[in-house]
């Protein structure tokens, strides 16, 4: 409220079944984007709705139709208004669709689409509306990998590109774009019961650099990843 007050809660999802994990942007015009998982069916599937100038509600739409369930949603909007998401399947694959400013959205697209449990989806994006994604593959008892996709404004994707290796656990990615384009990744590797945190990072227009590790062997419990950037 203008006085600085909040002001009374809404019940957003208002459905048979339980509703948690929302994300949500603000556009510069002031209205909220926000996706949210939602039980109804049984299986968690994440839908959306925006807040209006006037204050109201779109009603809700369906994003994805999991006959698993879903986690773990990102979400980000780009200079024209198109709002991006990706999220977890947890039929082991990772997932992304885009929302113009028309209101349409992409048909969702399976960004991982192999052999492996793919998850811990993470989404930035380039001033021009150009997406960058990396995920963590899981790649059995003896493998592990982050893994990294663009999408260009015409809608191409790029071929997944290796970030890293392992043959221990590779989790929690976190990627931050910096203001000349850089991509900087960072995530926690996992070798039996000690974990360490890596890093890579990757030019406007060239090839992710060598991983090297920027943590001692911590333990687990300690190993959350925090990232910023900050103005040239």
């Amino acid at each position: 409220a203008g006085d600085g007050s909040w002001s009374p809660a809404e019940n957003l999802s208002n459905s048979s079944g339980a509703s948690e994990s929302p994300h949500l942007v603000v556009a510069p015009s002031g209205i909220v984007h926000l996706v949210y998982n939602d039980f109804s069916g049984g299986i968690g599937n994440y839908y959306y709705t925006q807040r209006g100038l006037d204050g109201n509600w779109s009603p809700r739409e369906q994003l994805s139709s999991s006959a698993t369930g879903t986690y773990d949603a990102r979400i980000a909007l780009d200079g024209s208004g198109g709002l991006h998401v990706g999220w977890e399947d947890l039929s082991a694959d990772v997932y992304y669709a885009r929302r113009g400013s028309d209101g349409v959205w992409t048909t969702p697209l399976n960004l991982s689409a192999n052999a492996y449990y793919s998850w811990g989806i993470q989404v930035v994006l380039d001033p021009d509306g150009t997406a960058h994604v990396v995920w963590s593959d899981d790649e059995g008892d003896t493998a592990a990998s982050i893994r990294y996709r663009r999408r260009s404004p015409d809608g191409t994707w790029t071929a997944a590109e290796m970030v890293a290796s392992s043959p221990c656990d590779l989790q929690e990615p976190l990627l931050v774009r910096a203001p000349d384009g850089t991509l900087h990744a960072a995530w926690t590797q996992a070798c039996g019961w000690s974990t360490s945190v890596h890093y890579a990072w990757r030019s406007a227009a060239g090839a992710w650099s060598m991983p090297e590790q920027v943590s001692p062997l911590l333990a687990p419990d300690h190993a959350g990843l925090t990232a910023a950037t900050h103005p040239k």
